[in-house]
């Protein structure tokens, strides 16, 4: 099970639309892998580009992957005049975020489409951070997939039922 590299909790998982995303539900960290976050509302080329940074770096941090165990590597990066620190494991793919980090990436620029063509650049972008905001409050509101346990659980239960009541 993925294990939270700040606090050592146990990593709870979350489906949303995009993927499953890793969450801590004591640090409100989050564990995203490479491909669900292509699928989220980044802009373009963003996350490729600090991935092929990362690729091309051997500068690691002192975190540990949540769920390889390896220390991640660690690069910094600028967004909005604001100094992020991003941990991302190499092997596993999976791009570790503070509280509020993900939500803090440059977001996709929103196309207009008929309804929205008289909006300004400011109102698009505005939306467009209500929508990330709004997927990751879907995010946490999603049931966790680790709730039942696992079948091992299930049947373990079951078959001391049984006993019990034989």
């Amino acid at each position: 099970m993925p294990v939270c590299p700040n606090c050592n909790r146990q990593l709870k998982k979350r489906k949303s639309s995009d993927g499953i995303i890793d969450a801590c539900p004591s640090c409100k960290g989050q564990a995203v892998g490479l491909g669900v976050l292509r699928r989220l509302n980044v802009a373009p080329g963003m996350i490729t580009a600090i991935w092929q940074k990362v690729m091309e770096l051997d500068v690691f941090g002192n975190r540990q992957c949540p769920h390889c165990g390896k220390t991640m590597s660690q690069i910094s990066k600028s967004f909005d005049e604001k100094m992020m620190t991003l941990d991302i494991c190499k092997r596993c793919q999976v791009f570790w975020f503070d509280p509020n980090e993900l939500e803090a990436l440059p977001i996709q620029e929103i196309l207009p489409t008929s309804e929205d063509d008289e909006l300004s650049e400011k109102a698009r972008l505005a939306l467009a951070r209500l929508k990330i905001s709004e997927r990751s409050k879907q995010n946490s509101d999603l049931e966790e997939v680790t709730r039942i346990g696992s079948w091992v659980d299930i049947i373990f239960i079951m078959i001391r039922n049984f006993i019990r009541s034989s």
